[in-house]
This record gives structure tokens, sequence and C-alpha cells, in this order.
């Protein structure tokens, strides 16, 4: 197990004790995307939605910053390779433009 493997498995750990049910599904969210082999650009959404709902669990429950407020702080191009407007899109449209289908889809 790597370093980052650890951690995750250890914060993983501790969500699922601590944290709100918002904070959870996003972490199952990124977690079940890694392993379905998504596209990097999935997997950073999914990342940056985590680090918001974390965000609001620990700081400001209203805070109006976004994945691409996160994200932009780590993404120096982002505005001017226009990912920014891709990955403000709508959760479906996103998906879509990156021809990817989450493997939980469809299921109940």
């Amino acid at each position: 197990m790597t370093d980052f493997q650890g951690i995750i498995s250890k914060a993983a750990y501790w969500i699922q004790i601590y944290a709100s049910d918002e904070v959870l599904f996003a972490l199952r969210t990124w977690m079940q995307a890694a392993f379905g082999d998504a596209p990097p650009g999935v997997s950073m959404r999914f990342l940056g939605e985590l680090l918001l709902a974390i965000r609001r669990d620990v700081g400001d429950p209203t805070t109006s910053a976004t994945v691409v407020d996160l994200l932009a702080l780590k993404i120096n191009d982002i505005y001017s390779v226009g990912l920014a407007a891709t990955l403000a899109l709508p959760e479906d449209q996103f998906l879509a433009s990156h021809d990817w289908v989450p493997p939980w889809a469809g299921s109940a």
C-alpha cells in the first residue's frame, strides 16, 4: 500500500464515523470513480466535490465556494484552457463530455 492509499484508507475510516452524509457520499463517489477507471478530469471533479463537502462540514455550511474555486487553487491554467467551464457543467453533461458512464449508473 502506498503512503497515499494509507492516508485515504485512514481518512475513509474516520469519515464513515464522524463526517456528514454529504462527505460520506462524496468520498464514496470519488473512490468508486477511481475503481471504475474514471478519466482524470472526472476524478478531479469528484475530488473537488469531496473537498467542498469537507469544507462545508468543518467550516461554513453556507459557503458560496464551488468546485472550480477549490481546484483553481491547484490548477494554474484552469480558466485559460476552458477546464473551469467544463467542471461547472451539471453532472450528467459533465460525464457525457468525458464519454464516461459511472459504474453505479442504473443501480438501485
